[in-house]
């Protein structure tokens, strides 16, 4: 009798035990996602409008080769690639030292630095292979263009921009991103205004984006001489 009791109290245990497992796997899932979800969107809106001005002005891709990047680039990066380009980050800044106390001047060379980099071993298969431009050398000046750019500013409004979304989301941010100067700023926010600045900065971007093509060296007819001769000494160069 006491055998068939301690079984039955066993069995109901285990019954017991298997949903606590699962929930806990599932938040861990969840909030994985939802991590990569708001990183990712805060590199998008970090990076997306200094990339297709690259783009456009310096490799003067077509209203078509443009579109078909943009879209490509935020379907890859959403589907994992931003989750490699964010370790990547850290991995850089550990290699670095970079720490709590750092200055931010360091921070934004360790950040830039990386970014160059990045860009140019990703970006030369990236415009050969992914987005198939008609003419490779068009990518040249903007593979160069955005790796120098992305060494400053961009590297550092990429990083900025995610730590933003963080706060905005509530999300711990990691021993890599914390600040002895990092404002509060956003994470104080009411929900409903932090809310209100993410759809913002995503809806902001994806204007400007949409807007881009129409905004070719021909409409800037002042700029479209020099853009166009820069672009010339840098295929003959590289």
């Amino acid at each position: 009798m006491l055998y068939m009791e301690a079984e039955r109290k066993s069995k109901q245990d285990n019954k017991c035990s298997i949903p606590f497992s699962y929930n806990k796997f599932s938040k861990r899932i969840f909030e994985g996602l939802k991590r990569h979800f708001v990183e990712t969107t805060g590199q998008q809106v970090g990076h997306t409008i200094p990339y297709g001005l690259q783009e456009m002005v310096l490799g003067g891709l077509s209203n078509e080769e443009f579109y078909r990047s943009r879209i490509l680039a935020s379907t890859i990066i959403y589907a994992g690639a931003g989750k490699f380009l964010q370790l990547g980050s850290d991995l850089f800044r550990w290699m670095f030292r970079v720490k709590k106390d750092s200055s931010e001047k360091y921070k934004g060379f360790v950040d830039g630095l990386y970014g160059f980099l990045f860009i140019l071993g990703f970006d030369s298969f990236w415009y050969k292979t992914v987005v198939q431009v008609d003419d490779f050398d068009k990518a040249v000046p903007i593979i160069l263009g955005r790796a120098v750019m992305d060494f400053f500013p961009v590297g550092r409004m990429r990083t900025k921009a995610v730590d933003i979304y963080r706060d905005l989301a509530h999300l711990k941010q990691t021993k890599f991103s914390e600040s002895k100067n990092r404002t509060t700023y956003f994470r104080d926010l009411p929900k409903e205004k932090r809310l209100r600045y993410a759809i913002g900065g995503v809806a902001l971007v994806a204007g400007l984006t949409y807007a881009l093509p129409h905004l070719t060296p021909d409409s800037w007819s002042g700029l479209a001489p020099y853009v166009e001769t820069a672009r010339e000494w840098l295929q003959q160069k590289f």
